[in-house]
């Protein structure tokens, strides 16, 4: 069994949601929203990663002359 976990992270830095996919090794998915603890059965190894979405900076147009 593999996991899939994802959040999403609201402009005031609180997360908005946790939701976990499983998959079975007969391809198996189901999953949902996490509401509480969540709690392996047997060890498990984390890897975890963040991502700055980059933010669109204005064009410099240039200095108006006139």
């Amino acid at each position: 069994m593999s996991l899939s976990l994802s959040f999403m992270v609201s402009e005031g830095s609180r997360i908005c949601g946790l939701h976990v996919l499983l998959s079975r090794p007969d391809h198996t998915v189901f999953g949902g929203y996490v509401l509480g603890m969540l709690i392996a059965a047997t060890p498990v190894e984390v890897v975890v990663s963040s991502f700055i979405p980059k933010k669109e900076e204005p064009e410099f147009e240039g200095f108006d002359d006139n």
